[in-house]
């Protein structure tokens, strides 16, 4: 029988068997039992339990780190799946690879392979990092280059011609 915490791990019948050993039964021997054994394993009993008790709060407080630390790799694999798939735009293998992973938790499926879509924009404005994954502007040529930016922290940003 396993103790809930905070409760008692001693049944009250036993507790009442020990307590008439204590009382009345302290002399009396009887062969591997007696008040002094019944007394011993009593105490281990709530030295068990406590350090079950313990143990219990230990297992919480990992439970919370793991969980903690779960998110934050979620969110910097959401992070590092969205730069990758910026990376990996003149890649179609990679990137359908990419696409194909649908991480935990985010609510969004995995999604087919398809063409890229491009965002046609007003000519002179310039890309930046926050703009969004594989963006497109025209040139003064009238061609349109995929823009994979990215911040210097995370490394140089590209333009290529798309075809």
């Amino acid at each position: 029988m396993a103790a809930k915490p905070n409760q008692d791990p001693i049944a009250a019948p036993l507790r009442e068997l020990v307590t008439l050993f204590d009382e009345h039964l302290a002399e009396v021997q009887f062969p591997s039992v007696d008040g002094n054994v019944l007394r011993a394993l009593t105490e281990r009993a709530h030295e068990g339990a406590s350090a079950l008790e313990q143990a219990r709060v230990e297992l919480a407080r990992l439970e919370r780190e793991l969980d903690d630390t779960r998110a934050e790799l979620l969110v910097k694999a959401e992070q590092a799946l969205a730069y990758a798939k910026v990376y990996a735009l003149t890649d179609s293998s990679l990137l359908g690879r990419l696409n194909a992973i649908a991480l935990p938790g985010t609510g969004k499926k995995a999604r087919q392979p398809a063409k890229a879509k491009s965002k046609t924009r007003a000519k002179g404005k310039v890309a930046s990092a926050s703009d969004g994954v594989g963006d497109s502007k025209p040139t003064t040529t009238g061609e349109v280059e995929t823009t994979r930016a990215s911040t210097a922290e995370h490394g140089a940003s590209r333009v290529e011609s798309a075809a």
